[in-house]
């Protein structure tokens, strides 16, 4: 059998819990479109997640801590750990295709892309029910510096 998962949303489109093939559930919490926290099905917090103005900027969970920056199409670029070492990096073709180095995929990262979205033009977008599309990161940055034969990745 393969892993499944079940989601469940409220009336405005968001996901209120998943639940995956053992029965696990994971419920979520809101401040307007944006998850802010993650309870298990005993109500216990396991995850809090970081806003501003331009959206997410961290994700506290009960074993790591992760700070993210993003490229100027607003996909995410690199995952900071606490002490300020670089977890992993992503960079995108012009048709949205990742190159990254991540290994612990999370809600933010597009390998598990259930957060925030970014587009080609810079615009963010809450989806936590909508599927990243294939070119949701085309990064004209990463073009521009692979013509360049630079990396956009620091």
């Amino acid at each position: 059998m393969t892993d499944q998962q079940i989601n469940a949303y409220t009336g405005d489109g968001l996901r209120a819990w998943k639940q995956n093939s053992s029965g696990a559930r994971t419920y979520f919490l809101y401040d307007g479109s944006e998850p802010v926290c993650e309870m298990n099905g005993s109500g216990n917090l396991t995850a809090v997640n970081d806003f501003g103005a331009d959206g997410v900027w961290a994700r506290h969970t009960t074993t790591s801590d992760w700070f993210y920056t993003f490229d100027p199409q607003g996909c995410l670029s690199q995952k900071i750990g606490r002490d300020g070492s670089v977890l992993c990096s992503s960079i995108y073709d012009a048709q949205g295709h990742e190159a990254t180095t991540d290994t612990h995929p999370d809600p933010f990262s597009s390998k598990a892309w259930t957060g925030q979205m970014c587009s080609a033009r810079g615009r963010r977008q809450a989806a936590a029910q909508t599927p990243r599309p294939a070119n949701a990161c085309s990064s004209s940055a990463a073009t521009t510096a692979a013509q360049a034969g630079s990396s956009p990745v620091t």
